[in-house]
């Protein structure tokens, strides 16, 4: 799997990233700023494309969170499948 993050333009307002999955499939998301600060990042499945809103097995969440000494970062993709949350899938990448 492999997440790339990039702007709808140059102004970058709208934060995105598309999920390319092991699921075969492609969710796309948009950063919730309301609930990003500095040490967390939100990103949600963009509710206005078909996979999201359906039911098919997909990553609908991706949060990343900075430690406060910027030595780990944790990375939880939030899976949903029939509509509802499934599990969680978390990852910790520690500075050495």
């Amino acid at each position: 799997m492999a997440t790339m993050y990039h702007c709808e333009d140059a102004s970058c307002q709208d934060v995105r990233a598309t999920h390319y999955c092991a699921k075969q499939n492609q969710p796309r998301m948009l950063a919730n700023l309301s609930t990003t600060n500095g040490n967390i990042a939100i990103f949600d499945c963009d509710m206005s494309t078909a996979l999201c809103q359906s039911k098919e097995d997909h990553v609908h969440r991706i949060t990343h969170e900075l430690s406060d000494d910027g030595n780990m970062l944790k990375t939880t993709y939030s899976s949903w499948k029939g509509g509802k949350h499934s599990k969680n899938s978390m990852y910790k990448f520690v500075r050495k």
